[in-house]
């Protein structure tokens, strides 16, 4: 159930690497600097546990110009003696190359080793830590309404090293794994409400979780987290943009404004001119602008046809609430 989140830094990977054990083929791994390396040559090694003993169908990836994302050449599993092999990898001696190891059931933490070619046969080993998992229940809730599975959440965990996620199942209930031992920041992400932290904390106001309370994790344990309810529904905010004959304007830019000027969301309008922003994760007061840019005849109005955000009506909004009718008739410049 564990889903991968696009790594936070390249230099947060080398931190996790830099834990791990990396070993160059053989005791000492001297680098050609004139030679070609023939077509067909081998990138090979063998994936470790922490205690010496070879990890089976670990999914091994092989990338040509490293350090960063570069290009995927090719992917395989190590064997049961913890070996992978790519045959056929053509390039010069010097390029460089990546390969990163994936335990898919994300029982060991990621890792991966840049080298460069060394001719015929180049050995990349590697040792994988023990990783952990933390794992839980999410439910929502709207008003007096009984509590519902959280179906289509998804709960982050970042930590300095390491970031992972998970889509909530059907059932309610995620696992993340591939996790460095450390503390780790939960994040519990759903497009009908706010965004909220652990522990059953919304988020401060387009901010981080930083400040929340922090899950730890143990090598080859599993963390279970209390049940997470997530109970503050977003608000809906739509309405029609015009020209001032009434006519509909289209490609025009809504976008919601809290009460201290800090945009929440946006929309563009359709070809009758109608907009809807449907993820108003704010309480309190909004106002709402059509903005208008280079090229376009018109001007950029405020509601209720204001110059400015100063002059702008302002409208009140609790959790859930879904506001029509916010209509703006744009003079021309």
């Amino acid at each position: 159930m564990t889903a991968r989140l696009a790594r936070l830094t390249r230099t947060t990977v080398a931190a996790i690497c830099a834990m791990v054990v990396l070993v160059a083929g053989g005791t000492t791994a001297a680098i050609a600097t004139a030679s070609a390396a023939p077509a067909g040559a081998v990138v090979t090694g063998t994936i470790f546990d922490p205690s010496g003993y070879p990890l089976t169908g670990i999914t091994v990836r092989l990338f040509r110009d490293g350090p960063d994302e570069g290009t995927l050449v090719d992917t395989t599993r190590t064997n049961d003696a913890g070996r992978y092999r790519f045959n056929g990898v053509e390039g010069t001696t010097g390029d460089s190359y990546r390969v990163e190891g994936t335990d898919e059931s994300g029982g060991h933490v990621f890792v991966d080793s840049t080298f460069d070619l060394t001719g015929t046969t180049t050995t990349r080993n590697a040792t994988m830590r023990l990783a952990g998992f933390i794992q839980g229940k999410v439910s929502t809730k709207i008003g007096t309404a009984p509590a519902q599975r959280a179906t289509k959440a998804f709960v982050s965990a970042e930590s300095e090293d390491a970031a992972e996620g998970a889509h909530v199942s059907s059932k309610g209930t995620f696992r993340i794994g591939e996790l460095p031992p450390g503390t780790y920041t939960l994040t519990f992400l759903d497009s009908a409400f706010a965004y909220q932290c652990y522990d059953n904390l919304r988020a401060p106001f387009h901010g981080s979780c930083s400040r929340s309370t922090k899950v730890t994790v143990i090598a080859g344990r599993t963390t279970t987290i209390n049940p997470q309810v997530l109970d503050h529904p977003n608000s809906k905010v739509s309405g029609k943009v015009t020209d001032t004959s009434g006519a509909p304007l289209s490609g025009i830019q809504v976008a919601v404004y809290t009460d201290t000027n800090r945009q929440i969301n946006d929309s563009t309008t359709k070809a009758d001119g109608t907009w809807a922003v449907n993820s108003v994760d704010w309480v309190g007061r909004i106002k709402v602008v059509a903005r208008t840019y280079s090229g376009q005849p018109y001007r950029t109005t405020w509601y209720k046809n204001a110059v400015d955000f100063a002059h702008g009506t302002a409208i009140a909004v609790k959790d859930g609430s879904t506001i029509t009718g916010i209509n703006m008739a744009l003079p021309t410049k």
